[in-house]
């Protein structure tokens, strides 16, 4: 009986200890997802503020898209 308790124990320790594992390695994952998709957002609109820019000084290149664009992925940042 004594052998059925210790098993037992260490079966629900072993679900307990796993658990809190797999919930800290989702919160690591989303942190660096969210620090991926922030990067690539400054990236995007950096570039696409370069190019509205050009756009307007430029007549055959549209602006106001690129501008928008821009808008749009530093509007959309997560803290």
């Amino acid at each position: 009986m004594q052998l059925l308790a210790n098993t037992a124990r260490n079966f629900n320790h072993y679900l307990v200890h796993s658990n809190k594992q797999a919930i800290l390695t989702t919160c690591w994952t989303n942190i660096m997802f969210k620090q991926i998709r922030n990067a690539a957002r400054i990236v995007t609109g950096s570039v696409c503020t370069v190019i509205g820019i050009v756009g307007i000084l430029l007549p055959l290149v549209p602006g106001t898209p690129f501008l928008l664009v821009a808008a749009a992925c530093f509007s959309t940042l997560e803290p």
